[in-house]
């Protein structure tokens, strides 16, 4: 009886350690009230990934609030430790280069920004442009090289 009830608990434990650990959020507000309580508010498409897909370089297409960059990063999580070590939270957020977000970040402004996996950030879906607000606009566009002072 003991023997069947350490083997029933052992597979107990190994199911449940095997299933990926799930955000412990808050239930989230409707897309639309959480874009009307958000301070910064873009769409754009990851052109690039680190830290295991937590931290995301964003071509910016759309402003829909604050003050964005045309070229953001967003920090979905922890960044890597140098090494064979890899660092993760349980609301971390991971993004897929090539896919176009729209991202309400929890904090950052102009080129740095983090987010998590209890934000209102979502895959870009073409019923989203509904909820555009009406100041929407295109990112500022970079500088040029030459007049910055900069040399190519």
């Amino acid at each position: 009886m003991r023997r069947a009830a350490a083997l029933f608990a052992g597979i107990a434990l190994a199911l449940v350690w095997s299933q990926p650990a799930s955000a412990l959020c808050a239930e989230p507000p409707s897309l639309g009230r959480a874009i009307a309580e958000t301070s910064v508010v873009f769409a754009g498409t990851v052109t690039d990934t680190s830290s295991e897909g937590r931290w995301a370089t964003v071509a910016v297409s759309d402003v829909w609030k604050g003050d964005v960059a045309a070229e953001v990063e967003v920090r979905g999580g922890p960044e890597d430790p140098p090494g064979p070590i890899s660092a993760s939270s349980s609301v971390e957020r991971t993004y897929r280069r090539g896919e176009t977000y729209l991202v309400l970040p929890y904090a950052g402004s102009g080129e740095v920004f983090s987010d998590n996996a209890c934000s209102g950030t979502t895959v870009y879906r073409e019923g989203l442009a509904r909820l555009r607000p009406a100041g929407a606009h295109a990112p500022p566009e970079e500088p040029e090289a030459a007049s910055s002072g900069r040399t190519p």
